[in-house]
């Protein structure tokens, strides 16, 4: 299974992985749980990580603790990285995004989508 986290619960994750004594949302710990134990996949949108350094820079503190910590993150448990890259872009344009949906949610949409797409049956031009 493959959790993407929004920037809300990746901002959550960061915090109590600096400071364990603040308690996970429930709705993500779960998968943190299982990510632990390299039993269920949780990523996190790169993107999502700009948000949360503007955020500690607006605070006037330094963002470089956070930002190791974020990309540390695949060798302490099951969690990808993923960067808003030009595959992730061109991914999302093919796909026509959901207009119902935030921004957020269809980049989270996008992001699973994207896991289950099989590239290798693709058309190439």
């Amino acid at each position: 299974m493959y959790q993407c986290l929004n920037k809300d619960e990746l901002k959550q994750l960061l915090l109590h992985l600096e400071d364990d004594s603040i308690t996970l949302p429930v709705s993500i710990e779960y998968w943190v749980k299982n990510a632990n134990i390299w039993q269920d996949e949780v990523g996190g949108l790169s993107y999502f990580l700009s948000f949360i350094i503007e955020q500690i820079v607006d605070q006037g503190e330094d963002p470089d603790s956070t930002i190791n910590l974020f990309y540390e993150l695949p060798n302490q448990l099951y969690f990808s990285i993923d960067e808003f890259g030009e595959k992730f872009i061109e991914f999302l344009i093919k796909s026509l995004p959901d207009t119902e949906l935030s921004l957020e949610d269809n980049l989270l949409q996008t992001n699973i989508d994207m896991r289950k797409y099989d590239f290798k049956r693709a058309l190439r031009y």
